[in-house]
């Protein structure tokens, strides 16, 4: 392990609402990176919690990802977006 984010977030589940207000933000975003031909959308993993957008994964470059986070910061109900990707080249990854 060389990095460790804390970003706990629990979810309330009792607020049924808002469960499926998270999966339907997640299900927008993952469509609308599906249909990007400038995005490689299997290298991301994206999670909803509470309308924050958690997007995790390797971009190709800054511009791909630059367009993930624009892609998500434009969906209707998202307050926060978060990032957790790495470019393909980061020294990280070595």
């Amino acid at each position: 392990v060389k990095e460790v984010y804390n970003e706990i977030n629990v979810r309330d589940r009792s607020n049924i609402k808002n469960y499926f207000k998270d999966i339907l933000i997640s299900n927008e975003l993952r469509l609308r990176i599906l249909k990007e031909k400038d995005i490689s959308a299997l290298n991301y993993n994206i999670e909803t919690v509470n309308q924050v957008v958690y997007i995790m994964g390797i971009a190709n470059n800054n511009n791909e990802l630059s367009l993930v986070m624009d892609q998500a910061r434009n969906i209707r109900g998202v307050e926060k977006v978060l990032s957790f990707v790495i470019l393909k080249d980061d020294e990280r990854r070595k």
